[in-house]
Parts: C-alpha cells; sequence; structure tokens
C-alpha cells in the first residue's frame, strides 16, 4: 500500500468504499454496508466512467459525490427490452409474482436480471433492461488506500519470482 500522497491517476490500483443511490434518495448499493472497500483499477472501465474521472487527481482519505445523469450511467430504458420463459424453466416451488427480480443466466454464461412483467398459465414475461436503466444516480466514493501503478506492478513481478522458486 502506498503510503505517499500522490494524486490518482488512471491505470493506479485503487481501494474506494462508495455508495450509490437513486437520485431521489434510495440507497441502491453500499460497500460500507458490507463493511468492505473494494478495489478498482482506474481506467479499466470497472466503474462508470463519471466515477473513474472524479478519481483521478483524488487523494487517500478524499471523498466525492457525484449526481450522474442517466445517459452517463447506464443509459435509458429499453421498451423492446423483454423475454418471454416458459414456466416449466422455473422450480415449481418458486411462486413467480410480477414485480419480482430473478437472476437468469443466458445460453453463454452470462448473468442478468429478469423483472416479472406478467405470469400466465404457461408463461413468464420479463424486462430485462439492467435495473438503473432510465435513472439518475448519486454516487459517493470515498479513497481508502491508493496502490500505485509501479508498486502494483512490482509487487506482481516479486509474487511471480517467488512462484518460480
Amino acid at each position: 500500500m502506498s503510503d505517499n500522497n500522490d494524486p490518482i491517476a488512471y491505470g493506479d490500483s485503487v481501494l474506494i468504499h462508495y455508495e450509490v443511490a437513486f437520485a431521489q434518495g434510495d440507497v441502491f448499493d453500499s460497500s460500507y454496508e458490507r463493511g468492505e472497500p473494494i478495489e478498482v483499477t482506474v481506467g479499466s472501465n470497472s466503474l462508470l466512467t463519471k466515477i473513474e474521472e472524479a478519481l483521478v487527481g483524488m487523494e487517500l482519505g478524499g471523498s466525492q459525490e457525484l449526481l450522474i445523469d442517466k445517459m452517463d450511467a447506464y443509459g435509458e430504458r429499453d421498451p423492446e427490452a423483454t423475454m418471454t420463459m416458459e414456466l416449466t424453466k422455473f422450480p415449481e416451488e418458486l411462486e413467480i409474482q410480477e414485480g419480482m427480480v430473478l437472476p437468469l443466466v443466458n445460453d453463454d454464461g452470462t448473468k442478468f436480471l429478469g423483472a416479472v412483467m406478467e405470469v400466465t398459465d404457461t408463461e413468464v414475461k420479463m424486462d430485462i433492461n439492467h435495473p438503473l436503466k432510465g435513472q439518475d444516480l448519486r454516487v459517493k466514493v470515498e479513497v481508502t488506500g491508493i496502490i500505485k501503478r509501479a508498486e502494483a506492478e512490482s509487487e506482481e513481478a516479486e509474487e511471480a519470482s517467488d512462484e518460480e522458486e
């Protein structure tokens, strides 16, 4: 872990706590609730671009609150993003109801969520938009650790040489 106060740059790995809420205030996700910050590499596209841009230049202990427009977050909802599945594809004991959000997996193994729109005797129609599509977001980020790019690379090289021995 770096003990210098160099500001964060693209390519740096950082530890951050975050909270994502709808613009109206309801919290959607929070690392604080889980009690552990997450490690991300700034510029790796593992976060929304606006969050990565905000991290650049921040220092250890710094925090920011961002309001991210839906178009810079997950975009507009697509009314055509629906799918219909046979009811037999779900476990019998599962009582599927409108409004439920179900974890799904497509043929190539990609996981996604489906919000139940309608249930008939034979089928389930789901909205498969990302749950945050069409939402303006309020995001708080706090930098709890900075692992500079050079340190991360030297640690990886050290670990690789230790494994070879």
